[in-house]
């Protein structure tokens, strides 16, 4: 029965694959996500129980076949209610990005590639000074400065010099990104630049095709680029300071195992965020320029650090404050419990206006398109 409704899940996500693909939306990153994530549910539903032992208090329990089988349904219905909403939201702006990435800037777009280039060579110099000794935790604690805000808002040059066909220029800048990736272990930096870079890719070498994986050449462009980030990615997981566990040879294959331990935990501890995770997510859109100004954040509690709380054993009041994010899945269950499942609505809503602002314009695709990319793994994740 498990592995029935796990496998229920992979169609719905296929499901949502194959029409954002169809469509040439920006959608596509979201559903791949989401699909990888579901392919990854299929050993959890082979799973008669799950043993759990908490690493900072020792605390032993067990995650019975019952519990992991209402996890699996929750998460399918998860999936239903957003394949549902999002094609509906998706009707009302039938927003896509393929005119889009075939327009030819203006001419006036030379001076803003020189613009981004002048960013990024300020922000990967001075953003390598600061950071050459940095390890993982040095990041985390660090993560706000005027270097990372130049290199961050240069991936928008990426996108442009992608649109403007100048893909040498395109790929170069995407050297600091994968720099930064591999020596702090951050993935974020691939998100920012290379995944992008696939996605125009992929939709100007198949303009006329009604699918971008009708074409032998998308496959030449998109698997060696994949493979490679696919275990730069682990490589970033595996090798960060302090880590408590492998992840084997996929990236963040343990976390839909994570997801049902934690939906255990919240069970066995009565456990609820309600609307904090939400109203954190609204604050966290103008944190980074608060830190930029040394304002405080209000005190709003984070769901990864009670999730850390609940498989880890950490107490809320350690000084290092630890976090422990496991699928969007479980930061629902967290919320509102079974009524968690209507967040999916809200997720729809959220990421077809974005979808939609991105689409607008050729400047807002590049301005925006990186961030996008971003916001749907770390909101997924």
């Amino acid at each position: 029965m498990n592995l029935l409704i796990a496998s229920l899940s992979v169609v719905i996500a296929f499901t949502g694959l194959y029409l954002s693909v169809k469509q040439k939306r920006l959608g596509m990153i979201l559903w791949f996500l989401i699909t990888y994530f579901m392919l990854c549910f299929i050993p959890v539903s082979l799973s008669e129980q799950l043993a759990h032992v908490q690493n900072y208090t020792n605390t032993s329990f067990k995650v019975s076949l019952e519990s992991i089988r209402s996890t699996l349904l929750f998460v399918l219905g998860f999936n239903c209610i957003f394949l549902a909403f999002d094609t509906l939201f998706y009707q009302l702006h039938k927003s896509s990005a393929a005119q889009l990435v075939m327009q030819n800037p203006s001419e006036r777009s030379n001076i803003l590639q020189l613009i981004f280039l002048l960013c990024q060579g300020y922000g990967a110099i001075f953003y390598y000074l600061s950071t050459r000794d940095f390890q993982y935790t040095d990041y985390v604690g660090n993560i706000a400065s005027w270097p990372v805000v130049f290199l961050f808002c240069s991936a928008s040059g990426i996108c442009l010099a992608a649109l403007r066909r100048n893909y040498p220029i395109a790929a170069l800048m995407t050297i600091p990104f994968i720099y930064f990736m591999a020596h702090l272990k951050i993935r974020s930096f691939a998100l920012l630049s290379v995944i992008p870079l696939i996605y125009i890719l992929s939709l100007q070498f198949n303009s006329k095709s009604r699918s971008i994986f009708t074409n032998w050449r998308s496959y030449l462009i998109a698997l060696p680029i994949f493979i490679v980030l696919l275990f730069g990615a682990n490589y970033a997981m595996n090798t960060k300071q302090n880590k408590e566990r492998e992840t084997g040879l996929l990236p963040d294959a343990q976390m839909p195992f994570g997801c049902a331990i934690i939906i255990e935990g919240i069970d066995r501890a009565h456990r609820s965020t309600g609307f904090d995770g939400l109203i954190l997510y609204g604050n966290n859109l103008v944190n980074p320029f608060k830190r930029l100004l040394g304002l405080h954040a209000p005190e709003i509690t984070d769901p990864p650090a009670v999730m850390a709380q609940i498989y880890e054993g950490f107490r809320k009041d350690e000084k290092i404050k630890y976090h422990y994010p496991v699928l969007w899945y479980t930061d629902a269950y967290l919320a509102f419990g079974i009524f968690g499942l209507f967040l999916a609505i809200f997720w729809a809503a959220i990421l077809n206006i974005l979808e939609k602002l991105t689409t607008h314009s050729a400047a807002a695709f590049c301005i925006l398109f990186p961030a996008y990319c971003w916001h749907a793994y770390m909101l997924i994740r």
